[in-house]
């Protein structure tokens, strides 16, 4: 078997139908897999998908225990000698895998790849992050620093050359890893429920030696946000993420300054919307500031 592609779902019966359909419309030339994992969803929408594509595999927890854990549980059932972890809410857009395949096959001192990543009406969109994160870079981004060293800008997340290009990690919607080097790392850090996982476990793959890349030819729609509800609930699961990756890659410092790198930027945010009347960004300013307070 060449590859294992591996879906979560979560109440995402639509979203994982399409995603299927299309790995098997646009996969040719690869022997694959596809590997289902439901996260405990309420909705039965794993019995509509099984009932669709009865010859797939078919893992249900019975909890939902998030991203990485799920994925884990996947790739233990997998026979592939490659591990494509792709979102529930993605579409390929040509036959991206067999190309991140065949990549990874010449190119031997590559642990991790992934493709471009396009939203649903083909704007490029986040597909990786060229350096690791930490308080630092929080300060470049969330300021005029980003236009200065466009290196730290969150619009530096998309491949626009016309070849491979190093980078630290590929985000989890299409990462792609020899699984050998999943099985020796243990795969995804099962202490993340969602978010940052990708992240830190590329930065476990780097220390092995391995190279992580963007193959722009391999595209794929990425429907951001589909498959999860955008609220306070979402951002406070991220920003503990974002903490518990600062304090295990970097450590308590790191993460203690990034609090408050936080906390100062939504007081900022919170003040400067709210003279701008864009109540969106004042309400996500103050759900950083609840979270700080709460935490």
């Amino acid at each position: 078997m060449d590859v294992s592609v591996i879906l979560v779902n979560y109440n995402t019966t639509q979203l994982t139908l399409n995603a299927i359909n299309s790995v098997i419309e646009k996969t040719k030339e690869v022997l694959f897999e596809i590997i289902i994992v439901d996260n405990n969803s309420q909705d039965r929408s794993i019995d509509c998908v099984q009932q669709m594509f009865p010859n797939l595999r078919y893992i249900k927890s019975s909890e939902n225990i998030g991203f990485g854990r799920a994925n884990n549980l996947g790739a233990g059932y997998a026979m592939g000698n490659y591990l494509f972890f792709l979102n529930s809410d993605t579409l390929l857009i040509n036959n991206a895998i067999q190309i991140l395949f065949e990549f990874l096959e010449a190119n031997l001192n590559v642990g991790i790849c992934g493709g471009n990543l396009f939203d649903a009406i083909g704007n490029p969109i986040h597909s990786f992050m060229k350096y690791f994160r930490n308080p630092f870079t929080d300060i470049f981004e969330k300021t005029f620093l980003s236009k200065v060293f466009k290196y730290y800008s969150l619009h530096n997340q998309h491949n626009h050359e016309n070849m491979a290009i190093e980078v630290a990690f590929i985000t989890g919607a299409d990462l792609f890893i020899r699984k050998e080097i999943f099985d020796n790392i243990n795969g995804f850090d099962p202490d993340f429920f969602m978010y940052f996982e990708d992240a830190e476990l590329g930065n476990r793959v780097k220390k092995k030696g391995y190279r992580i890349m963007s193959v722009p030819d391999a595209k794929i729609f990425h429907l951001v946000g589909a498959s999860s509800s955008i609220g306070e609930a979402k951002l406070k699961l991220f920003l503990q993420s974002k903490y518990l990756y600062y304090r295990k890659v970097n450590n308590t410092l790191f993460s203690k300054f990034a609090r408050l790198v936080d906390f100062l930027s939504a007081i900022f945010g919170f003040v400067y919307y709210s003279l701008l009347s864009n109540y969106k960004l004042r309400k996500i300013s103050l759900y950083y500031l609840k979270f700080s307070f709460k935490n």
